[in-house]
């Protein structure tokens, strides 16, 4: 399978191979902040040792030419709140990103694409150790009251298993020109640069997008450069994501 609409292998064609990619609960989505459905009992993210970076490793995988994964190991990194069933456990996170400026995230919001879109997943060779930073500095605002939207949906890569609960921050983070085009310089199997490693959006179908946020705001949307700084990149607005395989990597 690859990413590449006109191909054989590309999005369209998944369910031939994987019947799981043509559901009715299929992930990326485009959320609509008017319709989302403020949630008074969905509860806020508890996070714990997401301010590490000591006694911790990273390591830059080029997961198979389909998109860049970085592996954590070393304390652990838990989540849990949120209404989730248990607490999970993160060994990774990833990316996605687009050639142009226009596109890249997987998820869209009010129908508009993000240049980048990072996914942590506590999901259980071609690798390099990067130094270490805080996880914090991935995740956008006020990490104690993290607000978010949420639904149930599936892996966005074959064989896109529909037991994967969502949840996407409100809020952005942000990542300079020079820093998304060096994800735009890596390439793939086939030696070609590396990019719009993203699926398109599939229906909503019957369900339903809940969020913490009383009255759902949404921050201004750019594709360019932006003056407003952070903590460890800035320029391009990245959506974040938390996806969590609620069946095979559950953290006891």
């Amino acid at each position: 399978w690859n990413y590449n609409r006109s191909s054989l292998g590309g999005p369209d064609k998944w369910s031939v191979e994987y019947p799981d990619c043509g559901g009715v609960m299929q992930s990326p989505i485009s959320i609509s902040t008017e319709d989302a459905l403020y949630d008074p009992k969905l509860s806020y993210f508890n996070l714990t040792n997401y301010n590490m970076t000591s006694g911790v490793n990273m390591t830059l995988v080029n997961k198979g030419g389909h998109t860049a994964e970085v592996l954590y190991s070393g304390s652990d990194v838990l989540l849990s709140g949120g209404n989730l069933p248990d607490t999970y456990k993160l060994v990774q996170f990833h990316f996605h990103w687009g050639g142009k400026d226009s596109n890249g995230s997987e998820h869209l919001i009010d129908g508009k694409y993000f240049p980048m879109e990072v996914s942590f997943e506590p999901n259980k060779d071609n690798s390099t150790e990067i130094k270490t930073f805080p996880l914090l500095d991935l995740l956008p605002g006020n990490t104690d009251r993290l607000d978010f939207y949420r639904y149930d949906g599936s892996l966005t890569t074959p064989p896109c298993y529909e037991s994967v609960i969502w949840s996407l921050a409100t809020e952005y983070i942000q990542i300079s020109e020079y820093q998304l085009n060096i994800f735009r310089n890596l390439y793939n199997e086939e030696h070609q640069h590396l990019v719009d490693d993203f699926r398109p959006v599939q229906e909503l179908h019957k369900r339903t997008v809940t969020t913490t946020k009383s009255k759902p705001t949404q921050a201004p949307l750019t594709t360019g450069n932006s003056n407003n700084s952070a903590t460890w990149i800035q320029g391009y607005l990245v959506n974040v994501c938390i996806c969590l395989m609620t069946v095979l990597y559950k953290f006891v």
